[in-house]
């Protein structure tokens, strides 16, 4: 993904020159700590990779098997992230 706009405490990133397919931002987190999961919000997200290089870049860093075809990590505040290659 490439970031395709900042802002303070904001940045939004697309594939393939879109203005954005994801947006992040911290607007509101300063002191926020881990996710209370009995209150609403993200509790996680999937990537689809369908670049298997992409897909490996991703997972060896983060200790998934080699031949792993999903990982999960978690973010500093408790969002389940998994990666999914097609």
């Amino acid at each position: 993904m490439d970031i395709t706009h900042r802002r303070p405490g904001a940045r939004f990133l697309s594939w393939g020159g879109y203005h954005h397919h994801i947006g992040l931002n911290a607007w509101n987190s300063a002191g926020a700590g881990p996710r209370d999961p009995d209150v609403t919000g993200l509790e996680a997200m999937t990537f689809a990779i369908r670049d298997g290089s992409d897909f490996d870049r991703l997972a060896r860093p983060l200790g998934a098997a080699a031949d792993a075809t999903e990982f999960q990590a978690r973010e500093p505040f408790g969002i389940s992230v998994s990666f999914r290659r097609l």
